[in-house]
């Protein structure tokens, strides 16, 4: 493969792995979600996961955005297994990588997510305090403020 030819897959790949996150956000934000908006919501997920993992710039950031991601659409579709399965790999991520306090953060609300699904009150509630402890060390505001919104939200569950 030439230069010129692995730049255009670097492009492709990081340009696939962003947009189809992003769509994942208008289901997502949608109040009632059909049967197969779940599903496209599903191999949006997987898609943007596989684009990311293929770009050789993607930073272990985006690895761990990705299986929270997937972990947050398997939840939203009810499959409690595969969100607890993603969770628990975008934590084993973070500690592997030693990613940073919002990373961390987010890595606990998809357990307590997954958690609250199975109804493990206890551990949901276990996994919403390790959050909060990591809000208290996340240094940007608007990232506190989408993290505290989000456990917030698992809190009132």
């Amino acid at each position: 493969m030439t230069e010129n030819e692995k730049e255009k897959l670097e492009k492709a790949n990081n340009y696939f792995a962003v947009e189809c996150f992003n769509q994942i956000w208008t289901i997502l934000d949608k109040p009632d979600k059909e049967a197969q908006e779940l599903e496209t919501i599903l191999h949006l997920a997987h898609t943007s996961f596989w684009h990311w993992s293929q770009n050789p710039k993607a930073q272990p950031s985006n690895i761990a955005i990705g299986y929270w991601m997937l972990s947050r659409v398997y939840a939203v579709a009810k499959n409690t297994t595969q969100s607890l399965l993603y969770a628990q790999k975008c934590l084993e991520h973070n500690q592997t990588n030693k990613l940073n306090a919002f990373s961390f953060g987010y890595a606990y609300e998809a357990l307590a997510r997954a958690y609250y699904l199975i109804q493990h009150q206890e551990k949901m509630e276990e996994c919403l305090q390790k959050g909060y402890e990591y809000v208290e060390k996340v240094q940007d505001a608007e990232e506190k403020q989408f993290l505290t919104a989000d456990l917030n939200e698992l809190k009132g569950s």
